[in-house]
């Protein structure tokens, strides 16, 4: 079964949900001349085949479509969602918790993730019934089962962080409330590590995804809540330096070997997808530190009405009216913040290419990637001199392409969308050559347009819900930038 096989040389390998040895065992019995067949058996079978199909690089998956016209992948998601009623109520082992989880990782990897957060309430309430959160809760346990109940609650944890900061809301699992030791960090035992071609470097991924967990809580409580409104700018500031010294501090941690510049000639395809993705995070969580999307910044205020007050209304559709006070209130970055984030969004962007393309780590990937673009872009505008320039506009061409061969002949209104803010972009930027090999026919964009009126002459596609669950960021019209007498870049004057 490639599907299976695929699951567990590439997301088990980096997220452990499921012990391999006791799955395939449940395989067997189910398959067998004499099976013992039950219905979370099942779901566990279908989900494991769907995270497998869905992982699998773009031209590599099973396509083929069952007798009532699904694709596997969509069969195997629908039935498996028909068991959670069962699910939801079984705590006398992992099997229900195992489920759920990996539905809330399908729906993350797919264009709307909105059930993935429903999903995870589920979970959550299962991990606090089952006491997963707790050292020692009373009970005893093989090394084993401890080991695959601490597996299954960091997973749990580091979804519930991830959606939680692209949301916008409270995470569901309060730190203070947990006292289970996060992954051991150096013991293979435990699953969730990934080595080097050669096995001369390793990571251990679910520890390395759970502390940026934590961090990506630090990030919404600090920044993103309510209580942030009750600081002064100074203090606001503080934080932010905060933040930005512990996400550093976590990326020094990140072996040589599994670094964006060494990660493509160090990892087997299979692992390269996962750790690019790491990469993608930390990145995302950079973004959030130094408000590059804040209202503050000028630009904001230099898009136009049509633009601005479309935005918002995504955006609040999206994440609720909380997102625009946050985002009202969040200081501008600094130079030095921009500046993190541009480098940062260069080798993010790089890893992006050489990684394989799946169905999962596309839609995963697509708003740190686009916020990524439109930096870079936006720095080459600022400095139009910079040394970069050519390469940093290679890669955004690069990554635009790439997205267009992924949806082929079905772009979505959210990639159509996108595509009129990066042309515009592109062509501010003075990109466009004869040998660019890029086809940009039919584009009616005019250097001498104001964003704005770009915007209100050319009519955006309607965005459907799941369409614009990736636009939690704005996209504003370059022109120069703007640095206040304490040394803060407002944004870019249109």
């Amino acid at each position: 079964m490639p599907a299976i096989d695929h699951f567990f040389e590439g997301v088990n390998t980096a997220l452990p949900i499921f012990n391999q040895t006791a799955f395939m065992k449940m395989v067997t019995r189910w398959f067998s001349n004499q099976p013992k067949r039950d219905r979370l058996s099942w779901a566990s079978i279908l989900v494991v085949m769907a995270l497998g199909l869905q992982s699998m690089p773009e031209g590599s998956q099973n396509t083929h479509q069952t007798a009532t016209g699904e694709t596997w992948l969509s069969y195997c998601m629908r039935n498996a969602q028909s068991t959670l009623p069962e699910l939801m109520s079984r705590d006398e082992d992992l099997v229900g918790l195992q489920v759920i989880v990996s539905l809330a990782l399908l729906f993350q990897g797919s264009v709307d993730f909105r059930p993935s957060s429903v999903l995870l309430g589920m979970a959550i309430r299962l991990t606090h019934r089952m006491q997963l959160h707790q050292k020692d809760p009373g009970r005893h346990y093989s090394e084993g089962e401890a080991q695959q109940r601490s597996n299954v609650f960091w997973i749990t944890y580091l979804l519930d962080k991830d959606i939680s900061l692209r949301m916008k809301t409270p995470s569901l699992l309060s730190d203070d409330d947990i006292n289970l030791p996060l992954p051991d960090r150096d013991s293979s035992t435990n699953g969730g590590f990934i080595r080097s071609l050669h096995g001369d470097a390793s990571l251990n991924m679910l520890y390395h995804r759970a502390r940026l967990g934590q961090i990506e809580s630090k990030i919404n409580a600090l920044i993103c809540s309510n209580h942030y409104l009750d600081f002064d700018t100074s203090t606001r500031r503080e934080r932010v330096a905060s933040l930005d010294a512990m996400l550093e501090e976590w990326y020094s941690e990140i072996p040589a070997a599994f670094k964006s510049a060494n990660a493509s000639g160090s990892l087997k395809p299979v692992d390269l997808a996962q750790v690019m993705y790491l990469h993608q995070v930390y990145l995302f969580c950079q973004i959030c530190i130094h408000g590059i999307w804040s209202a503050k910044s000028e630009w904001m205020r230099k898009i136009g009405s049509f633009s601005k007050a479309a935005i918002e209304d995504i955006m609040v559709t999206i994440q609720g009216p909380r997102v625009t006070t946050c985002l009202q209130l969040q200081e501008p970055p600094s130079i030095a913040g921009w500046n993190d984030c541009v480098s940062a969004t260069r080798e993010a962007i790089q890893l992006f290419l050489q990684a394989p393309l799946a169905s999962s780590s596309a839609w995963l990937c697509t708003c740190a990637q686009y916020s990524g673009m439109i930096i870079l872009l936006a720095d080459i505008i600022i400095h139009p001199s910079i040394a970069t320039k050519s390469q940093d506009l290679r890669l955004v061409k690069a990554s635009k392409q790439k997205y267009d061969q992924f949806l082929g002949d079905s772009p979505s209104h959210l990639h159509e969308s996108l595509n009129l803010i990066i042309d515009d972009l592109l062509q501010r930027a003075g990109s466009y050559h004869d040998d660019d090999n890029i086809d940009y026919s039919g584009n009616a964009f005019s250097l001498e347009m104001d964003s704005s009126e770009m915007l209100l002459s050319n009519s955006l596609p309607e965005l459907s819900y799941e369409d614009i669950q990736a636009m939690n960021f704005g996209f504003p019209g370059f022109m120069s930038p703007q640095i206040n007498e304490e040394n803060m870049f407002l944004g870019l004057e249109g």
